[in-house]
This record gives C-alpha cells, sequence and structure tokens, in this order.
C-alpha cells in the first residue's frame, strides 16, 4: 500500500476528505521528526517503538577496489515489534 492508498483508505474510514486526511499525517510526521531531532522515542501501544539510535563511525573496505573508506557517525531509526504485534504476525504466517 502506498501513501495515496493508504490516505484514501484512512479517508473512508474516518468520514473525512483526503485533503483533511493528509494534512493530519503531514502535521503527525513534523511531530515525529521533532521528537526524533531531540533524540526522543514514539512508542505506539500494540505495535512498538521507534527510537533514533547513534551509529558509531567504522571502516570498511570496497569490494572493487580494496580502498579502504571511513564510514561516518550517524544517526538512524530504529523500530521494535511490540509482543503483542509479533504474536498477530506469526498468527497471520502460520495460517
Amino acid at each position: 500500500m502506498n501513501n495515496k492508498d493508504f490516505q484514501k483508505e484512512l479517508a473512508q474510514r474516518l468520514s473525512l476528505t483526503q485533503k483533511e486526511v493528509a494534512n493530519y499525517l503531514a502535521d503527525f510526521t513534523a511531530c515525529m521528526a521533532e521528537c526524533f531531532t531531540k533524540g526522543e522515542s514514539i512508542t505506539f501501544s500494540k505495535l512498538g517503538t521507534l527510537s533514533p539510535r547513534k551509529k558509531v563511525a567504522r571502516t570498511t573496505t570496497l569490494p572493487n577496489s580494496q580502498e579502504k573508506i571511513t564510514v561516518p557517525e550517524k544517526t538512524v531509526l530504529t523500530f521494535k515489534t511490540a509482543v503483542s504485534y509479533k504474536e498477530k504476525l506469526n498468527q497471520i504466517n502460520h495460517e
């Protein structure tokens, strides 16, 4: 499902226009981005937790030229699935 399909589905379920849903989602993602830039995690009950995590700088080798390069430190977004959601996914996979 792409973003447009998701907005359409959400608009139908909430009895809103797609434009209203798009505005709500834009505000939602902007709020999430603010939290992540502060280093805060966001927990969605029954779904999981999104949290920023720092990856340390490292040295790696390019496979083609065998040249060693340094990959700088960076922050990535991680997702840890809630136990209840994992159970639901396992039920779907076993059917």
